[in-house]
């Protein structure tokens, strides 16, 4: 007898929670990020296989191991861009970046990409100077705001990064035909004939990278040079590092 005045008493209140409960079974949480899925090729001229990559994005992080082709996918459950990706093998870590917000996302990994980061990290934030690694750099809200941009990503990459890259190359003896962004978030195949693995190959030969795929030392002082010239990213007070 008690038990059903408690029911009636209380009746009300258990269907609001019974039916709840049941649509959040059937629908999920509107608040919870899209997984995203990040895919993308690791090389140094040849394609890199059994590298480890790591993704670690604004919120979320996922590994995976490149193929024969050296391509890999990343899912990241309940992820939100921007991300910073690294591939290590033989001893050599490279790092990219997956940049936008969308829950599709492509980014290469090379010494190319490697030094982009690199020298992204070391062009000043207004009013906070510089950061002393790229980790440290991708944890702060202002990278992680321009790093969300594809159109601020791409103008960096066009006006300064390039250029200071094509100096390099030029005073190594060679010619690096790439004009834009497109390194970075196209997908590609390695070989003899693409454009992309053409230039990886150049890198090595005209000594801007060793062998290894590792920037040599003449390098990062170049480019750390150059970026500290660059203008300063603007400040982002909300947001924090994943």
């Amino acid at each position: 007898m008690r038990m059903i005045q408690l029911a009636r008493r209380h009746g009300h209140s258990l269907v609001a929670v019974a039916a709840a409960l049941s649509l959040a079974a059937c629908f999920g949480d509107d608040d919870d990020p899209p997984d995203i899925t990040v895919t993308g090729t690791v090389a140094k001229g040849d394609a890199i296989s059994g590298a480890a990559v790591t993704v670690t994005c604004k919120s979320g992080t996922g590994t995976a191991t490149t193929n024969a082709q050296g391509s890999y996918t990343v899912t990241v459950v309940d992820g939100t861009g921007p991300c910073l990706l690294s591939a290590t093998t033989g001893g050599v870590t490279l790092r990219s970046m997956a940049i936008g917000s969308g829950t599709s996302l492509t980014a290469n990994i090379s010494p190319l990409t490697d030094m982009l980061a690199t020298y992204l990290s070391q062009v000043p934030v207004s009013g906070g100077g510089t950061f002393p690694t790229v980790e440290s750099w991708f944890a702060n809200a202002s990278a992680q705001s321009f790093l969300s941009s594809t159109t601020a990503v791409s103008a960096r990459v066009t006006t300064d990064f390039l250029p200071a890259m094509k100096s390099l190359v030029a005073a190594g003896g060679g010619t690096l035909a790439l004009n834009d962004a497109s390194f970075l978030t196209t997908p590609f195949t390695p070989s003899p004939t693409d454009p992309q693995d053409v230039a990886l190959e150049i890198l090595i030969s005209s000594q801007v990278v060793a062998g290894s795929g590792a920037a040599t030392t003449a390098t990062l002082t170049s480019l750390a040079a150059n970026a500290s010239n660059d203008t300063p990213l603007p400040v982002t007070t909300t947001g924090s590092g994943g």
